[in-house]
């Protein structure tokens, strides 16, 4: 029995070397080694799960940091990386962890997205939306008397603090009534699906930003990992 279980260790190695020697190396840093192979891959999954498509670059600056931060916590908390890879299996199933690439990209998207929805939920300040609306090169938005029905006019409404205040205040209470007071009329503000889902990205690389510190902290350990 030891004798078949070496084989099929051994039958394993020669497969996972034979595909890195005959893969073209696009990064080799810091002992981390990403072959063309693995870049693709990882384009691939991140535009199945997320739907955009990126370039190498990006993925390159992508697969380098993932696999930077999950050396850090295997070596720092195995435990942690552990009990991460049972809340995968438990939602995702087995073929997510039979997969390195699938395996270490929903690793990596589970711990940075806690700190996203930690600031989110609880730390995400009026501030936040101001700086998120002046990302914006114009934000022209809807609006109507009527329930969306009719548009009476097309308001920038970027630097509109009682914009901001309805914006931020839908966040805290998970409102989707948009309206805003202007001209002693209360119009309803009528957001399309993609202009919310281009908020919501920019909102999210916002918070991405305003967590890194925190994140740098957690991995290299100067945070209590829970």
């Amino acid at each position: 029995m030891y004798q078949v279980i070496k084989f099929l260790f051994l039958i394993i190695f020669i497969f996972t070397f034979s595909s890195r020697l005959f893969s073209g190396i696009v990064l080799d840093k810091d002992n981390i080694l990403i072959t063309d192979i693995e870049l693709n891959e990882y384009k691939k999954i991140h535009q199945q799960f997320t739907g955009e498509k990126i370039n190498n670059q990006i993925a390159i600056k992508n697969l380098y940091l993932l696999e930077r931060v999950l050396r850090e916590l295997e070596n720092k908390n195995p435990n942690f990386i552990e009990n991460l890879d049972q809340i995968l299996l438990n939602e995702y199933g087995e073929d997510v962890l039979s997969n390195i690439i699938i395996r270490n990209y929903f690793r990596f998207s589970k711990i940075r997205n806690e700190f996203i929805l930690n600031y989110y939920q609880n730390d995400l300040k009026e501030d936040d939306i101001v700086k998120l609306f002046k990302n914006f090169d114009q934000l022209p938005l809807p609006l109507s008397l009527d329930g969306c029905i009719t548009i009476e006019k097309v308001l920038d409404l970027r630097n509109n603090n009682n914009f901001i205040k309805t914006f931020y205040d839908n966040i805290k209470t998970k409102s989707k009534d948009y309206q805003i007071q202007l001209d002693n009329n209360l119009y309803d503000i009528c957001f399309n699906n993609d202009q919310l889902k281009i908020i919501e990205k920019e909102l999210i690389n916002l918070i991405v930003i305003k967590t890194e510190l925190d994140f740098e902290k957690f991995i290299y350990g100067q945070h209590k990992i829970k």
